[in-house]
């Protein structure tokens, strides 16, 4: 591989694809989760393959009404105040955990590995709610930590009861 090759694969995370099987999840019990691991046409050093689980709460205000003031000596302010109306978003991250599925090591050219992993889900947490205006959603990532551009599996959605 040229120079080029290299360094777009590093800005990319291009030397392998990472993919995450999920199956849904109960509050109290351990969510097993699967990774798999597909190197290209080099080698790579692995510095660890992680999974990310998280629960975020996605609340949205349908017309919420907002005021603009003027600030006097900024640029534009006419003394004018104006209000609009769009919908207003928040989102919090209710839960948010990282386990290791393997520590560094070395992925051959060509190879395929299945790494797994565990994350206790909380009694406590919400379970997946998706309402009019508020939502309850998990999800879970997979990523290979290296040098360069990490290659992963993106978030993945699932169901938590």
């Amino acid at each position: 591989m040229g120079f080029f090759s290299n360094l777009t694969r590093t800005l990319t995370g291009s030397w392998a694809d990472v993919t995450l099987d999920v199956e849904d999840g109960v509050r109290g019990e351990p969510l097993r989760l699967t990774v798999h691991v597909q190197v290209r046409d080099e080698a790579i050093d692995v510095t660890k393959v992680a999974v990310k689980v998280r629960c975020q709460e996605r609340v949205r205000v349908p017309n919420a009404r907002t005021t603009t003031r003027p600030v006097p000596g900024q640029a534009g302010a006419d003394g004018v105040q104006r209000q609009s109306t769009s919908d207003a978003t928040a989102t919090t991250t209710l839960f948010d955990r990282e386990v290791i599925a393997s520590p560094a090591t070395r992925l051959e050219a060509g190879s395929s590995h299945t790494f797994e992993a565990v994350v206790e889900l909380p009694s406590h947490a919400p379970p997946t709610i998706e309402g009019r205006n508020a939502a309850f959603e998990w999800s879970a990532f997979a990523s290979i930590d290296m040098k360069g551009n990490d290659p992963d599996s993106g978030w993945r959605a699932f169901r938590v009861a």
